[in-house]
């Protein structure tokens, strides 16, 4: 069971992600299984650990004070990206999402959790599918949707303390941003 930070897509963030899911996946697939489900698509913006269920101590704290001083911004994800592990959506460079993942980096270190470098913001929307001996085949080639699907453009106004469970992800804590712009 891992522990971690997420961005969880709203309602019309999740809706248009799909279909560009779903796009992407009519769209000759380019040899990718592995389709996340709904229920699975989330970016992650830092990893905490591998834990028993419970809600960290002291985190809390720390990421509501974060989340009182960043204000909600807009995210553009503009392109697909084949990853060694995964098929990824990528946003676009976002000032606001970078300065927010290293902050959080900061913030997991200072409260106790493994040194790590900031997360490179993405959406994984499939696996390649596994070899014989089990093991994930390397892809390069990554799906061409329809050019109407992209940009997902998506309002970032809240990040969740997240763990695992079968089929999905369940928010155990989250915050909205409030800061001023």
């Amino acid at each position: 069971m891992s522990l971690f930070i997420a961005w969880m897509p709203e309602r019309d963030a999740l809706t248009r992600l799909s279909v560009l899911r779903d796009g992407c996946r009519n769209d000759n697939a380019a040899g990718w299984t592995g389709w996340r489900q709904n229920a699975q698509l989330h970016m992650t913006l830092r990893f905490l650990s591998h834990v028993p269920p419970e809600e960290p101590a002291g985190l809390d704290d720390v990421l509501a004070r974060i989340a009182a001083r960043t204000a909600p911004f807009e995210l553009s994800f503009d392109r697909i990206e084949p990853w060694a592990s995964a098929l990824v959506c990528r946003p676009a460079p976002s000032a606001a999402l970078q300065e927010l993942l290293e902050v959080l980096n900061v913030a997991a270190m200072e409260t106790g959790y493994a040194e790590m470098q900031p997360q490179t913001p993405h959406v994984t929307l499939a696996y390649p599918p596994r070899d014989a001996e089990g093991r994930k085949r390397r892809l390069t080639s990554a799906p061409e949707p329809d050019s109407r699907l992209l940009p997902v453009t998506a309002r970032f106004e809240r990040f969740a303390v997240v763990r695992t469970v079968p089929g999905g992800y369940h928010p155990i804590w989250h915050c909205d941003l409030s800061g001023s712009p």
